[in-house]
């Protein structure tokens, strides 16, 4: 590490190697105290300095960690971020603050602070807006219909999703307003409506991007799920089965995408009681994202595993699973109580487990 910063010097070479072997090995768990610790001495370094070009570099060169959530770095990250946006403003760079703030928001969203994720997500659509770039400020204003959707102001998000589709008639990217709309139904518990609007969805996703495009296997996830809850689980499992497949092509990149399909795939056993089949996708689902540690997803998997351990009656399992559950959502400041409105909430509707 002293190789690469090193008193007042910085070398740019060494820290992209470094950077590329942490993002070859997909994180591993290990790196977590080493990468903290250089992050925090590189952004103190060039920000004792002024640097603020220095200050986006280390973050641009080191975005990957921001789609997951390593273990240990929540907080460096999110200051590193937070630093980078604020020389972003400095320089009068609108690009690199709008980018910088719509991932803030989503970090935010993420981890629960759906309000201040909305501040966020407004202020990147306003950077955007400064130099005329609309798609940019479209999509960051779309954002905060998925805050408002969890925060349960559910109207005002169907609200923000019609405008924005209103915008978007000819444009490929309304594939995610639909899916919105889907999951909007579907919290309203019209399984229905929410299954012929995630169809749309994916018919505007292979129209554009092929039928083998990752986001059209995440859309086939939500819609397995969807066609699952609804009592078809044959078919279901077959949607579920071409969302895995389309994954498979690249499973280190689409680590993510697998577990979460696991997990849809694993609550439609959970519905008809087959926990043997349930929990061996789960168990694969947590093993998938094992090192990555997606904290937001992984707590998701544990509170499947206990409640198949607590409709089995096997109290010590529940118990622990149920506790790693709770540290995984503490990681990202989640609440308990949180949970259990989500969790009261959703099996009222009918719409699965809390997510």
């Amino acid at each position: 590490m002293r190789q690469v910063v090193d008193a007042q010097i910085i070398d740019w070479d060494k820290l992209a190697e470094f950077a590329d072997t942490i993002k070859a090995s997909q994180f591993r768990r290990n790196y977590a105290t080493e990468v903290g610790t250089l992050l925090n001495r590189t952004m103190t370094l060039l920000s004792a300095n002024q640097d603020w070009q220095g200050i986006i570099r280390l973050r641009t060169l080191f975005d990957f960690l921001g789609r997951g959530e390593p273990l240990g770095l929540g907080n460096t990250l999110g200051e590193l971020n937070r630093r980078a946006i604020a020389a972003a403003h400095q320089m009068g760079n609108h690009v690199a603050a709008g980018q910088f703030l719509h991932e803030e928001g989503q970090a935010l969203h993420r981890h629960g602070n759906h309000p201040e994720a909305i501040k966020a997500f407004e202020q990147s659509t306003s950077e955007y807006k400064l130099i005329g770039e609309s798609f940019h400020a479209r999509e960051s204003y779309y954002m905060t219909a998925l805050c408002h959707r969890a925060m349960g102001n559910r109207s005002l998000a169907r609200k923000i999703v019609r405008q924005v589709l209103n915008e978007t008639r000819d444009d490929a990217w309304r594939a995610n307003p639909l899916i919105v709309l889907s999951w909007l139904a579907q919290d309203d518990g019209d399984l229905k409506q929410a299954e012929d609007t995630m169809r749309q969805a994916i018919a505007t996703l292979e129209a554009s991007k092929g039928m083998d495009d990752v986001l059209v296997g995440q859309s086939l996830a939500d819609l397995g799920e969807l066609v699952g809850f609804q009592g078809r689980r044959t078919e279901a499992h077959e949607i579920f089965e071409r969302a895995l497949a389309i994954f498979a092509r690249d499973l280190e990149t689409h680590q993510r995408q697998t577990a979460r399909t696991l997990l849809k795939q694993a609550e439609v056993y959970l519905r008809t009681n087959e926990f043997d089949k349930a929990m061996a996708l789960l168990r694969q689902a947590y093993l998938t994202i094992a090192e990555a540690q997606y904290n937001d997803l992984m707590w998701r998997i544990l509170l499947a595993m206990a409640q198949i351990d607590l409709k089995r009656r096997e109290l010590a399992e529940f118990a622990r699973h149920l506790q790693l559950a709770l540290e995984h959502r503490h990681a990202i400041g989640l609440s308990d109580w949180s949970l259990v409105k989500q969790y009261l909430d959703r099996q009222k509707m009918g719409t699965g487990l809390p997510r």
